[in-house]
């Protein structure tokens, strides 16, 4: 503010050396006390070189004589010289750089504050310094900070929320949830894993259950008093005792009062049933029971029924001995061998039998006569030991015995009967096979890759058997160096065509034969009317002659 009261001065005392006006002195002019920008003032121009009277407006003599222009300031520096300043950008102050008198436009600096600003001069006034000085040891954002804190009506907590050990809760505290320990031992309410240390409740205090407070535990002088009952899966001190068992304590009246006049139901049950009866008050067993009571028993001996609804005892029968039912009479033991006896394991003598289908071990019955027309199985005798079967006759001399080999047979196999010998034959067993032969090529002409045109028709007497081998050769190699013939066996079967082999037979090109074929199983069965052809698909390098082939079938 001096700085700006000094430049004023200056600019008075220009006006009154420059004040002339038509010959007067600028003391005998009269005061302009409301001068304006566009007022005359007298100016000397080049006043070094050429002099020279002239005016000009006082808004030209401020602006241009000390390089002012929109927003500037004038001020005189420490030799009094007048210097134009710039006010400067939004947010900048007019500054003093020191004892040097200059000014500046810049923005406030740290170092530019005062070391105090009292807090009345912030915001509206109302924050005294004392106030403010409370902040001084915040260290972070203070909204955020009090988010996080619950308030003290109604607070909701998550979390583990830990109170101080040994502190008494005055009022009358609500616990909505469970109040986890602070540590490891010590007392928790609702917790499983840890013992309250200890709950006090005044006279009358209530434990409060449910959000509604709908269940209570109330204490009393003479105990606990709930609103509601306790239930839980099991009870006692094992917890041995269910709680549908517990529905089971339903008495009207002492159970054990009651139980002591009443009998055991699980021996008579809940009604008297024929085995009791009722003598007026007294329940007695039936008189069929009773003479049970009455039996002498004996070891090994049987209890049985009469015709008159009582019961007699059989004594014990004799080794060997057999209980035979007499129908109304009574059972007897009898003999356990002989004529009429039933069947022991031991020698039992047959009459007709019905022996049924062989189980277990086998059986050597005694060799007797035949029947004509029949069949017998009978022992070997001492000379052929494998004789098993006669073929029964009038009699055992003129039956045909069968002699069979020790070995089994395999599937689609056949007995083969060898001339008889002393009444003996034979029997072996054998493959029962029939085969299919074809020329496909003549010797001395080369093969050629081709279907067959040749058909082998299956007869009604190879119905159902299957292809078991495909053998093929050639007659002369014919100096081949490479390759290899190969050859399928084809079924065409009402129209349709497929091949027997899944891969056919392949005659290297220095081999006369081959059989080295693969069936496939899906089409490797005959039925009566089947064409059954020959395919060359392969020849060798260079190409052999003549071509042969056989099929082999077999019964399933």
């Amino acid at each position: 503010m001096r700085k700006i009261l000094q430049v004023l001065i200056l600019l008075l005392s220009l006006l009154l050396v420059c004040g002339v006006y038509a010959g007067q002195k600028t003391t005998a002019l009269n005061e302009d006390t409301s001068p304006t920008s566009t007022d005359i003032g007298y100016t000397v121009d080049d006043p070094g070189g050429t002099p020279t009277s002239k005016k000009a407006t006082w808004a030209n003599i401020v602006t241009k004589a000390h390089g002012l222009g929109n927003y500037k300031a004038l001020y005189t520096d420490g030799s009094g010289v007048i210097t134009g300043l710039s006010l400067g950008a939004d947010d900048t102050f007019l500054l003093s750089t020191g004892a040097s008198g200059a000014l500046e436009m810049r923005v406030l600096a740290a170092g530019d504050m005062p070391a105090t600003i009292d807090a009345t001069k912030i915001g509206d006034g109302t924050v005294t310094s004392a106030e403010f000085q409370y902040v001084g040891d915040v260290t972070g954002l203070l909204q955020a900070q009090l988010d996080l804190k619950a308030p003290l009506a109604s607070p909701t907590f998550t979390g583990t929320v830990v109170l101080p050990s040994n502190q008494a809760l005055l009022g009358s505290p609500t616990f909505v949830t469970s109040i986890l320990p602070a540590a490891a031992g010590v007392g928790t309410v609702g917790s499983p894993d840890y013992e309250v240390a200890g709950v006090y409740l005044g006279a009358s205090g209530v434990l409060y259950g449910e959000a509604d407070q709908s269940n209570t535990l109330t204490s009393s002088a003479t105990g606990w008093v709930a609103n509601l009952n306790f239930y839980a899966a099991t009870y006692g001190s094992d917890g041995s005792v269910t709680d549908t068992e517990l529905k089971y304590v339903d008495f009207t009246s002492s159970g054990q009062t009651q139980l002591d006049v009443r009998c055991l139901e699980s021996v008579f049950g809940t009604s008297i049933g024929n085995g009791l009866t009722l003598d007026g008050t007294v329940l007695k067993t039936h008189a069929s029971l009773q003479s049970i009571a009455g039996q002498t028993e004996t070891n090994g001996g049987l209890l049985y029924g009469t015709a008159d609804n009582t019961y007699a005892w059989l004594a014990a029968g004799a080794t060997t001995k057999i209980l035979v039912g007499g129908g109304a009479a009574a059972p007897v033991w009898t003999e356990a061998e002989g004529s009429g006896a039933p069947v022991r394991a031991t020698s039992p003598t047959l009459v007709t039998p019905n022996i049924g289908a062989a189980t277990g071990t086998s059986f050597t019955p005694a060799k007797l006569d035949g029947v004509a027309g029949q069949m017998g199985v009978y022992e070997a005798n001492s000379t052929e030991t494998s004789i098993t079967y006669w073929l029964g006759a009038d009699s055992l001399a003129d039956s045909l015995g069968l002699k069979f080999s020790n070995d089994d047979p395999t599937a689609g196999q056949m007995m083969i009967f060898s001339a008889p010998s002393s009444d003996i034959s034979s029997v072996s067993w054998t493959t029962h096979t029939k085969e299919a032969a074809w020329t496909i090529v003549d010797s001395d002409t080369v093969t050629a890759v081709a279907d067959g045109k040749q058909a082998f028709v299956v007869p009604a007497s190879m119905n159902l058997m299957l292809l078991t081998d495909f053998t093929c050769s050639v007659a002369d190699l014919n100096s081949a160096a490479s390759d290899a013939t190969t050859v399928v066996l084809r079924r065409v079967r009402a129209g349709t065509p497929q091949d027997m082999t899944s891969t056919g037979v392949t005659i290297s090109y220095n081999e006369y034969t081959a059989s080295d074929e693969t069936v496939d199983a899906s089409y490797d069965d005959l039925a009566t009317g089947d064409n059954i052809y020959v395919d060359v698909n392969a020849v060798t390098t260079a190409v052999q002659k003549g071509l042969s082939c056989t099929a082999v079938f077999s019964l399933p």
